[in-house]
C-alpha cells in the first residue's frame, strides 16, 4: 500500500499518475475537517494535462494503522514534521519518498533515527515540472514535460516496489531512477536557478520572464556567480567523490544561459516563493538561499548576495501577513 501526503498540485500530480498506472494510492490528511470535506466532495483528483483531464478517486485517512510506502509532497520546512507525525509507523521496511525543491531536507530526516539500522529506506525526488491549483476544488493543471528524478545515497532505488511503481506509471509524467552522483548535480542545478528566480521573484512581486525586464540580468548574473561558486567549492571539500561533474554543471556562464531560458520558458509563471510571500506563508528561502548561506559559513566564505535574498525575502513575506492581517487580499492562491 501507498500513502501519499501533501495533496497539493505536485502530490496530486503523483497520485493520479500512480492511479492511472493502476497503483492504489491512500490520501494522508492533515486532519478531520480536510478529510470530511475531501469526502463530501466524492474523494476525486482532477488534473488537466496537456488537453486532456484525468480523473481518479482516492481513499483518504487521517491516521493509518500501519504505513508500508510513504510518499511525501509537502514543502521543505514542512516536512520534519509531517514525518514526525507518523514517525512511530516508519520502520526500516517503510519506503519513505520525498519530493521536494531546495536542499537541507536529508540534514533534517536522519536525525529522525540515529541508528542507521532503524532507519525506513529514505528515496528523494526531483522535477522541474509544472502544476497548479485551478479555482475549483481538488482541480488541477499540469504543464511542461519534465520527468520525476528518483535517488538515493548507498541505496539502489531501482529495487524498491515504490520505485518501479513510479516508473511503470508513466501515462501522465514519467519517473527515472537516477545514480546518486547524477541525480545530486541535477538537484545542484536546480538550486542555483530557484536561488536566483525564486527570491527575486518574490522580492519584485513578478512573474519569471519579468525577470530580465530589470537591470539587464545584471544581479542575476551576481546571484548566479555566487550560488554557483560556493556550491562548487563546497561540493570539493564535503563530497569529493562527485566534485568533477557537479563543477563541470555549475560553470557559471552555462547555469546563467540555463537561468535566462527558465525564465523565458516559464515566463507567466509565478513562482513557488513569490505565491507563499504573497500569500504571508513561510517560504522556502532556508532551504534555497539558506542552504548556500550555510555552505558558505563551512568553507569560511560570506555568501553575502544570497544572504541578501533571504533576508528580504522574510521582510517581504512579513510585510504582506501583516497586509493581510489588515484586510489586504492576495491575487495569488496558495498551493493546498
Amino acid at each position: 500500500m501507498i500513502h501519499l501526503l501533501g495533496a497539493g498540485s505536485i502530490g496530486s500530480l503523483v497520485a493520479v499518475n500512480l492511479a492511472k498506472g493502476q497503483v492504489p494510492v491512500t490520501l494522508l490528511l492533515r486532519g478531520k475537517e480536510q478529510l470530511n470535506k475531501f469526502t463530501k466532495l466524492g474523494g476525486d483528483i482532477s488534473l488537466k494535462s496537456h488537453g486532456e483531464t484525468h480523473v481518479a478517486n482516492f481513499p483518504a485517512e487521517v491516521e493509518p494503522s500501519s504505513i508500508e510506502n510513504l510518499i511525501v509532497c509537502v514543502k521543505c520546512h514542512q516536512i520534519k514534521e509531517a514525518v514526525l507525525k507518523h514517525l512511530p509507523l516508519i520502520t526500516p521496511q517503510t519506503t519513505l519518498l520525498v519530493i521536494h525543491n531546495g536542499m537541507g531536507v536529508e540534514e533534517d530526516l536522519l536525525p529522525l533515527w540515529p541508528k542507521a539500522s532503524s532507519r525506513p529506506n529514505i528515496v528523494y525526488g526531483l522535477t522541474s515540472l509544472g502544476s497548479k491549483r485551478l479555482p475549483f476544488p481538488w482541480v488541477f493543471e499540469h504543464t511542461g514535460t519534465a520527468p520525476i528524478y528518483l535517488s538515493a545515497h548507498n541505496t539502489q532505488v531501482s529495487n524498491l516496489d515504490l520505485v518501479k511503481s513510479m516508473v511503470r506509471s508513466s501515462s501522465i509524467v514519467a519517473s527515472k531512477a537516477l545514480p546518486y552522483g547524477d541525480f545530486l548535480t541535477r538537484q545542484y542545478e536546480k538550486l542555483v536557478v530557484n536561488s536566483v528566480i525564486n527570491p527575486m521573484t518574490a522580492i519584485l512581486g513578478v512573474s519569471n520572464g519579468d525577470l530580465l525586464k530589470f537591470d539587464e540580468g545584471t544581479q542575476l548574473q551576481r546571484l548566479t556567480r555566487e550560488s554557483c561558486s560556493i556550491l562548487s567549492e563546497y561540493v570539493a571539500t564535503h563530497k569529493p567523490e562527485y566534485t568533477q561533474t557537479i563543477q563541470q554543471a555549475l560553470d557559471e556562464r552555462r547555469m546563467y544561459r540555463i537561468v535566462q531560458q527558465v525564465c523565458k520558458d516559464t515566463a507567466s509563471n509565478a513562482s513557488s516563493m513569490l505565491v507563499d510571500t504573497e500569500n504571508g506563508h513561510e517560504t522556502e528561502v532556508d532551504y534555497i538561499n539558506g542552504y548556500i548561506v550555510d555552505a558558505a559559513k563551512k568553507i569560511n566564505r560570506t555568501a553575502q548576495q544570497n544572504r541578501v535574498m533571504v533576508n528580504l525575502v522574510k521582510m517581504k513575506r512579513a510585510q504582506n501577513k501583516r497586509m493581510l492581517e489588515s484586510g489586504y487580499v492576495p491575487t495569488l492562491d496558495l498551493e493546498l
